[in-house]
């Protein structure tokens, strides 16, 4: 699977270097934010109004590089303190968070790559030897879920909601079970969308890996059947595409 991801990246879009080209190579601890903090900077940023918009006809991520926005992507990019359990977590959050209350659920097809591109990050930033590989590693993996946060329509991330007040289906609770875990990934292997069970396996890796104790750690497996509640039955539902972070796109989402 790493030479395939391999591959596929020697031939991925090049544009995104309008934004890795202004990263700095460096670790500020003291100093660097957390990536949720910066996500909330950027949300509040009113230099990103003119550089997307919700009815842009092309891919919004490339509109938003063709109009300036790498710089400013990147800008936020550095001021990052680069930990690698704060970047798996912003990135199952950006995509898992932007769901709201009274609202159908909805989450977004580019921004669910945020939370299964976290998979491999342990392997990766182990095979690098030397610590500025890993920082610039890792900083890249930031500052390309920040242009898709961006490019989306900087949703709020509701994460409180998403936390604490959401109650899972009784469908996807699985509370009779030992693991429920083991239900939840099988039911994922039946959705035609094979972006489904890669969700649910990032989150069950993602568990495993954080380090946290207590609060301080996500309820992976609470987000996992917040997704299941979200893409079934999967003859009715499905990732959205139209800029989950705006207006207009919820205005069309029925209440609930």
């Amino acid at each position: 699977m790493a030479i395939e991801g391999l591959a596929m990246a020697s031939v991925d879009r090049v544009n995104v270097h309008e934004v890795i080209k202004y990263l700095k190579n460096d670790q500020d601890q003291v100093n660097g934010k957390t990536a949720l903090e910066i996500i909330d900077l950027i949300a509040k940023d009113q230099r990103f109004n003119d550089k997307v918009f919700y009815d842009d006809e092309a891919t919004k991520a490339d509109k938003l590089l063709e109009r300036g926005g790498g710089p400013l992507i990147a800008e936020y990019a550095n001021m990052w303190k680069c930990d690698l359990d704060d970047l798996r977590r912003a990135g199952i959050l950006v995509n898992a968070a932007v769901i709201k209350p009274k609202k159908a659920l909805r989450l977004d097809f580019f921004l669910m790559h945020a939370t299964t591109s976290c998979l491999f990050l342990n392997l990766f930033v182990q095979s690098f030897k030397k610590k500025e590989n890993q920082i610039s590693f890792l900083k890249a993996k930031f500052a390309i879920d920040l242009l898709y946060y961006v490019a989306r329509g900087r949703p709020e991330l509701n994460l409180n909601y998403l936390l604490n007040e959401y109650q899972v289906s009784k469908e996807h609770s699985y509370s009779d079970a030992q693991n429920p875990w083991l239900p939840l990934v099988d039911k994922s292997l039946t959705h035609r969308d094979e972006h489904v069970p890669k969700a649910i396996r990032s989150l069950v890796y993602a568990e495993k890996f954080d380090n946290a104790q207590g609060k301080d750690k996500l309820p992976y497996l609470k987000i996992a059947q917040m997704i299941m509640d979200t893409l079934f039955p999967d003859d009715e539902k499905d990732w959205t595409h139209e800029g989950i972070g705006w207006d207009e796109y919820w205005k069309t989402v029925e209440d609930i």
